[in-house]
């Protein structure tokens, strides 16, 4: 009976109209490399806000309203999205070994990396914004702690739609980690 109704609710939902389109976000690609102290980095997961963390992609409007298009959606859950680029983007500008919680490696990490992000929105001017706090903080004595706040934006160009958003939030996400870097490992 279950696979009965199962069946006949993807039958619903292919009769329904149209699929939603999926967009991924390419690798993050970082201009340049940085020597920090620390071998190995722990991400933990990014902190992103509801409507970030949402698999509908929204975009922001002069006055600060939401429109969001459930045919547009992002091809990999947002949280998990982010959290990944920020370890990917790490290794490639410090060339340590960057690892997201949980922690894969029988030796404990150097350095964990917690990103807290406010708000994160493609805006209906063509820049894509990002605001939140970062905070490093190494293990034992191998440094200080440090807790940062950023703003970070790049242009996208409005005229290509979804996709110049997703490589926006990847070109975002590769500035947040040179200033991971800059400001919170050096």
């Amino acid at each position: 009976m279950k696979r009965i109704l199962f069946a006949a609710t993807l039958g619903l939902a292919a009769c329904s109209g149209d699929a939603p389109i999926r967009y991924a976000a390419p690798d993050p690609a970082p201009a340049e490399r940085v020597r920090v102290p620390y071998g190995s980095i722990l991400v933990r997961e990014v902190s992103l806000p509801s409507h970030a963390a949402s698999e509908e992609i929204a975009i922001a409007g002069a006055s600060g309203e939401l429109t969001g298009n459930a045919a547009s959606l992002w091809a990999d859950e947002p949280v998990r999205a982010v959290t990944l680029g920020l370890a990917r983007a790490l290794t490639e500008i410090t060339g340590a070994r960057v690892a997201p919680e949980p922690w894969p490696f029988e030796s404990y990490p150097d350095v964990a990396v917690d990103v807290r992000i406010e708000e994160m929105l493609p805006m209906d001017d063509g820049t894509y914004r990002v605001r939140g706090m970062a905070f490093v903080a190494p293990a034992g004595d191998k440094g200080r702690d440090r807790a940062r706040s950023f703003e970070l934006s790049v242009p996208y160009d409005q005229a290509s739609g979804y996709s110049a958003i997703a490589a926006a939030r990847s070109a975002l996400i590769a500035q947040l980690a040179m200033m991971v870097v800059r400001q919170g490992m050096r």
